[in-house]
C-alpha cells in the first residue's frame, strides 16, 4: 500500500490515536478499488461482507470498548453483514474498505457517521447470512486462531458444512505484498482440493 514509514515510527508518532489513525493508510486500496470495482460485476450474485460496528464518528477509541461490551457482554450484536450487489458502488467501496481494516493496523472507515472495522473483531467466521438466504451447503475457509467451535456449533442439521484449515502457517499479518498474495492463494487452492479429493460432492 505504497511506502511507509518504519512500523516502529509509526507507533512512536500516532501512540494514544494509533485506532483512530492506524498504522496504514488505506489510499492503496481506494486507488485499486476504485479501478477495478463495479458492482455490476456482482449484480447476478448475492455476495456478502462482514463488518464491526465501533461507534460514533466523533467520539474516541474508548467507543470500541463500549461496542465489545454491548457485543460480547449485553448480547447487542455489533456485527452487521452487508448484501453489497445492493449498494452503489460508493457504498460498497467503502464497506469493502472496512472489511479489511484491521484495529490499530488501518483507520476505521466511516459509513453513515459510525466508524466500522473488519468483521473478524466480532465475528470471524460470518456464516449467518448464509444461514438465512436458506443455504444448504457451506464451505468455511478457517484462519481463525481460536477456531470456530463457538461460532459454528448452533448450525442447522440439514446444512452440509464443510471446515477447511490451512496446512501450514499463513505468514505476517502485516504482509501485504502481492507475492504474499499469491502465495496464500496458491495454499488455499491446494487445501481445497486435497480437503475434498475423496469427498464425494455435486456442486462443482
Amino acid at each position: 500500500m505504497g511506502e511507509q514509514k518504519s512500523l516502529l515510527s509509526n507507533i512512536k508518532e500516532k501512540k494514544l490515536d494509533l485506532l483512530n489513525q492506524g498504522l496504514y493508510s488505506m489510499q492503496g486500496m481506494d486507488d485499486i478499488l476504485l479501478k477495478n470495482f463495479s458492482v455490476n460485476h456482482i449484480k447476478d450474485k448475492d455476495f456478502y461482507i462482514s463488518i464491526s460496528e465501533s461507534g460514533d464518528e466523533s467520539k474516541g477509541v474508548s467507543e470500541i470498548i463500549r461496542a465489545s461490551v454491548d457485543h460480547y457482554v449485553r448480547k447487542n450484536s455489533k456485527a452487521k453483514y452487508l448484501h453489497i450487489n445492493k449498494m452503489d458502488d460508493k457504498l460498497a467501496i467503502k464497506a469493502i474498505k472496512a472489511s479489511c481494516s484491521m484495529p490499530g493496523v488501518f483507520p476505521p472507515v466511516i459509513i453513515d457517521g459510525k466508524k466500522y472495522y473488519d468483521g473478524g473483531v466480532f465475528d470471524n467466521t460470518p456464516i449467518q447470512p448464509l444461514i438465512d438466504q436458506g443455504c444448504t451447503t457451506i464451505i468455511l475457509i478457517n484462519i481463525a486462531f481460536f477456531g470456530t467451535k463457538n461460532t459454528t456449533k448452533n448450525i442447522p442439521e440439514n446444512i452440509e458444512f464443510y471446515e477447511i484449515k490451512n496446512s501450514r502457517k499463513l505468514g505476517g499479518v502485516l504482509d501485504f505484498t502481492s507475492s504474499h498474495a499469491k502465495e496464500l492463494y496458491e495454499l488455499g487452492f491446494h487445501d481445497t482440493l486435497v480437503y475434498f479429493k475423496d469427498k464425494k460432492i455435486d456442486f462443482f
